[in-house]
């Protein structure tokens, strides 16, 4: 097919272990009305044995959570040091997308350490760019967005796309709980508006059985990926967009990181 030849894919089989990638995990993404809703806030660029963090509000600027045609902010009842991040009983039949943003944090890599993370996340030209620096250590500052997607009773709404107005932003052009399995999925990254081409973008699907898998694709002219639904389990659309810094003299680069998890079970 050749939208789906225009996606260069890449397997990825070793982690950043320094890498800050935020991921709003719900505990489960197929609900029933009334039930409870836990969201964990994981610290990964894996499903594999990630780490959970706390909520700390002073690191949160939204929190949100979007239902029933309505915005409401998790932010204002959210518990300080809460772990999962989120508990809360799910009052609406149809979909729940929710949405979390984190206040710019900075890192500092030695150089032979930011040089692999540059690499691990495909980033060649800045790989080049930083190799021929001089400075021994380099400080990347970065703001981390967060978006996931359940389900409640059914698969009801059209909030699997809904722009938010993140900087870097993933939306999902289809409705997953509506696809079959093996059937193309879409999704699209922008950065500050504006379609993001030649992306890396990776997707990422923990099956029933714990097996976790990852596929790497870059973005299209549109922005846009497209991959199959070939699993039954949790899946994360993640991608990192990293530059030399132009608004903060402090730091050396800036990054703009961004996720989006879901649900798919086949045969629904």
């Amino acid at each position: 097919m050749k939208r789906i030849l225009c996606c260069i894919m890449l397997l990825a089989i070793t982690p950043v272990a320094f890498s800050q990638d935020y991921i709003l995990l719900p505990g489960e993404f197929f609900l029933s009305k009334g039930q409870s809703l836990n969201v964990g806030l994981l610290i990964s660029n894996k499903l594999e044995n990630p780490k959970e963090d706390k909520y700390e509000s002073a690191k949160v600027t939204k929190f949100t959570i979007l239902e029933d045609g309505k915005k409401a902010d998790l932010k204002a009842g959210a518990a300080e040091g809460a772990k999962p991040v989120l508990l809360r009983p799910m009052a609406y039949s149809g979909l729940a997308l929710l949405a979390m943003e984190r206040s710019p944090q900075a890192y500092d890599f030695e150089k032979t350490e930011f040089l692999e993370h540059l690499e691990q996340e495909g980033l060649s030209d800045l790989h080049k760019k930083a190799e021929t620096m001089g400075q021994p250590e380099f400080r990347e500052k970065y703001t981390s967005y967060m978006k996931a997607l359940v389900m409640v009773d059914k698969a009801s709404g059209g909030i699997y796309g809904e722009k938010l107005g993140q900087e870097l932003e993933i939306l999902l052009l289809q409705n997953p709980y509506k696809m079959k399995y093996g059937d193309d999925m879409i999704a699209q990254v922008l950065f500050q508006g504006k379609p993001l081409s030649k992306a890396r973008v990776g997707v990422q699907t923990k099956g029933l059985n714990g097996s976790v898998f990852e596929a790497n694709y870059t973005s299209d002219i549109e922005g846009k990926i497209y991959f199959k639904l070939n699993r039954s389990g949790k899946w994360v659309i993640r991608m990192i967009y990293l530059r030399p810094a132009t608004t903060d003299k402090t730091a050396d680069f800036e990054s703009w990181r961004s996720s989006y998890s879901f649900g798919f079970k086949e045969g629904l």
